[in-house]
């Protein structure tokens, strides 16, 4: 059975990878494309997207994860983008052993400006995205809270191939986190390097 599941699971993704690369093959980058982004978050973030204040949940652990977009081009200079972030958090309790690690979903929405055109395009970005926590056990209380972060960035995105489907880009960010508890602890409005992450694109 396990090994059915596992021709399976490559089947679908060699199907997926070869529909990706179809589609691309007939694609350009300018007004009016489609495209797919997915990343990673650089140093303080956990996705390209998300980052929390340091040490703002002390008992509280999140791991980086990945998190995709979909991207719209309105011109060569302009883009779209909406997107899902994957979070996976863990607890370390005062005492006792720790609950198993739960996920939940960040969702956000941006744009881009593309400063240059070419092989390597420079762009600047600004985005926001909403982040509803999981429940965590602080002494006695459950505590839900909830992330709004805000955030700008300044990036590099480079090409692999000569019709502009495929690229990697690289981005630094600064954002500005808004952390809201639903007991009562003070909430948290800080500055951090939010939005900063490297990944790569594909335009259909």
């Amino acid at each position: 059975m396990n090994r059915f599941h596992t021709i399976s699971n490559r089947i679908i993704i060699a199907i997926i990878i070869t529909l990706s690369l179809t589609l691309a093959s007939n694609a350009q980058f300018g007004s009016g494309a489609w495209g797919l982004n997915a990343g990673i978050a650089l140093p303080a973030g956990i996705t390209q997207s998300v980052a929390l204040p340091s040490g703002s949940l002390s008992n509280v652990t999140f791991a980086p994860t990945a998190s995709a977009n979909l991207v719209y081009l309105f011109s060569q200079s302009f883009a779209l983008q909406f997107g899902v972030g994957y979070l996976s958090v863990g607890q370390t309790p005062q005492s006792g052993p720790s609950p198993d690690a739960v996920t939940t979903l960040s969702f956000t929405a941006g744009g881009k400006y593309y400063l240059r055109h070419g092989d390597v395009m420079t762009y600047l970005g600004a985005g926001f995205s909403f982040t509803n926590l999981p429940k965590f056990t602080s002494g006695n209380d459950e505590v839900t809270n909830s992330l709004i972060m805000i955030f700008a960035c300044f990036g590099a995105e480079g090409f692999l191939n000569s019709s502009k489907t495929l690229s990697v880009f690289i981005q630094m960010g600064f954002g500005y986190n808004m952390l809201s508890y639903s007991a009562a602890m003070s909430n948290q409005n800080t500055l951090n390097l939010g939005g900063s992450a490297v990944g790569a694109n594909i335009y259909f």
